[in-house]
């Protein structure tokens, strides 16, 4: 009987390095349950898009990094033809979906998933011409994502992103967008848009219960007004802490077209990398949901 062929892909830079450490103990892992391990070990950005994309003949394709080589890992399985189940081993710093997918963050507990676990259905955001699996975000603290370096993560992790944010916060000047959301438009200042399919961003917004589903066909819009004094910018923390999405800063709107008009030459990041799509002044932006456009390893198929 022929052996089951994995392809691993693994960032050896993340987990602080810790991937690197652990590349042999994972790939003997999958050897000792009878995989065939065909691994590849990234070098540059684009690497593991184009190893995902390229259809070796292997039965699933698992991926060992964080959220941005996911965000790799999805977009070269979202573009090929033949579809392959994907796993993944979080080794990042903050691993926002591994959070909202119910994927063990312990590299050990993720492996046991990937070999144990059942397949399910996900939605898949698509940002005009590429796919992201948690989050397409503008705005505040959105920068710091791909400007912080790799070493500063390693070292500081999830400090490093809330220091540079705080540092964000003072600095951070106004983005007049119009948001089209299933034909409603939302036109105003803001200081934040995420558009996501998940139930943590970035581990400051936390979404609990059934508030948020990863496979309900819809796409969550939060906007974030901006604050153009203290007494906004108070009212908005207070609102925060109490969790009270919809106020006249907060808008929280389950939709599945949204359309964002941008004269400010607005950067977006997609699942925290930024987004070759940006920067383009005037541009419309086209996001849309994918529903059920990727099959997952999960524990018991349960997210």
């Amino acid at each position: 009987m022929d052996k089951r062929v994995i392809k691993l892909i693994i960032n050896p830079n993340s987990g602080k390095g810790k991937a690197r450490e652990i590349t042999e103990k994972i790939k003997e892992r999958f050897e000792k349950e009878g995989f065939c391990v065909d691994l590849r070990l990234t070098e540059k950005r684009g690497d593991a898009e184009q190893w995902a994309f390229d259809d070796d003949g292997e039965e699933l394709v698992s991926c060992v990094g964080g959220d941005g080589t996911l965000h790799e890992t999805v977009n070269g399985l979202m573009k090929r033809e033949r579809k392959v189940p994907v796993g993944y081993i979080p080794m990042g710093s903050v691993n926002d979906f591994a959070r909202s997918a119910k994927i063990p963050t312990k590299w050990k507990k993720a492996v046991d998933n990937i070999i144990n676990g059942e397949d399910t259905f996900i939605d898949v955001g698509k940002f005009n011409n590429e796919y992201f699996t948690y989050v397409a975000a503008a705005g505040i603290f959105t920068k710091m994502a791909y400007s912080t370096s790799q070493k500063l993560k390693n070292k500081f992790g999830k400090v490093a992103y809330l220091l540079l944010g705080i540092k964000d916060l003072f600095e951070y000047r106004k983005m007049h967008l119009k948001i089209d959301v299933d034909g409603t438009i939302y036109e105003d200042d803001f200081l934040f848009v995420g558009i996501s399919n998940t139930k943590s961003i970035g581990s400051i917004v936390r979404f609990k219960g059934s508030f948020v589903q990863l496979n309900d066909g819809n796409l969550e819009v939060m906007l974030i007004k901006y604050s153009r004094n203290l007494f906004e910018l108070a009212k908005g923390v207070h609102y925060y802490s109490r969790k009270r999405w919809n106020t006249d800063i907060f808008k929280f709107i389950h939709g599945k077209s949204i359309k964002v008009y941008d004269r400010n030459n607005v950067v977006w990041t997609l699942d925290g990398e930024s987004s070759d799509a940006s920067g383009d002044i005037g541009r419309i932006t086209e996001i849309g949901i994918i529903e059920k456009g990727l099959k997952i390893r999960t524990k018991n198929g349960n997210i």
